[in-house]
């Protein structure tokens, strides 16, 4: 757990993350986002990896949680 002074859990609100991504998008240079449109799929690839990070950083300082995961109906329970 942290301590005191530890600023988590900061828990987010919808429009919180949205602010964050479009915050991030704007952030991703103009020379990324044409390489996106390229039709060279490596080259495109490597383009959205670097969007990504660039949005991704955005949350360095958030620690991030979902509720635990709803099992699947057709899993078996007895295990």
């Amino acid at each position: 757990m942290g301590t005191p002074s530890d600023p988590f859990p900061q828990i987010l609100s919808a429009d919180q993350v949205r602010f964050e991504i479009v915050r991030g998008v704007q952030q991703i240079p103009r020379s990324v986002q044409r390489d996106m449109l390229v039709k060279d799929q490596d080259k495109a690839r490597r383009a959205q990896e670097a969007a990504v990070a660039v949005i991704h950083a955005r949350f360095d300082n958030l620690q991030v949680r979902s509720p635990a995961a709803v099992g699947s109906i057709f899993q078996d329970r007895s295990r």
